[in-house]
């Protein structure tokens, strides 16, 4: 993360003099940019972009672990383990935001998000759902974006909207567009 500060600043310096040159900034407001950047917190995204790969392969295998065992592991277990992870990780994630921990909030809500996820489709196994995966798309479009909104998670909001794409992929194939005589 180190690195990547001293790579920013360095750039920083060089682009501030094209900006002071350009009439874009004064040489006083440059000086307090370059003030301001060298007070930085030291922190990278790269930390969090490499724990939310992290929580999504937690969350893979958690719902691997699962399917794999699925007769192993009594019908009520399965439910309530499913349903205990959703609202630990939201409550993690309320936790996180009311500390004023906004990315390990996001983390905890998009883990809750994919838990949700591979638990509709264990439980739609469980009781033999019919096999709705365009109504399955869209309940699992509407349970991101509301968990989305109230964990004020950008990385779930992302995971909605390929939830939405795939819902409107699936709903096209099952229910493909009339066509005029020809």
């Amino acid at each position: 993360a180190l690195m990547f500060d001293q790579i920013y600043q360095r750039r920083l310096k060089a682009e501030i003099e094209t900006w002071i040159a350009h009439g874009w900034v004064s040489r006083e407001a440059a000086g307090h940019i370059l003030a301001e950047a060298e007070k930085g917190d030291g922190r990278s995204k790269l930390p969090l972009a490499l724990a939310a790969v992290g929580v999504i392969c937690v969350a893979l295998a958690i719902t691997a672990f699962i399917a794999a065992n699925w007769d192993g592991i009594p019908r009520a277990v399965r439910l309530f383990g499913i349903a205990a992870l959703v609202i630990g990780a939201n409550l993690a994630a309320a936790r996180a935001a009311a500390t004023g921990r906004a990315g390990v909030a996001d983390l905890a809500t998009a883990f809750a998000v994919l838990v949700f996820t591979g638990g509709l489709s264990l439980v739609g196994q469980i009781y033999h759902l019919p096999q709705d995966w365009a109504g399955g798309a869209l309940l699992i479009t509407l349970g991101s974006l509301g968990a989305a909104w109230l964990g004020q998670s950008r990385l779930t909001l992302a995971f909605a909207a390929v939830a939405a794409i795939t819902w409107q992929c699936l709903a096209a194939e099952a229910h493909p567009a009339l066509r005029l005589a020809e």
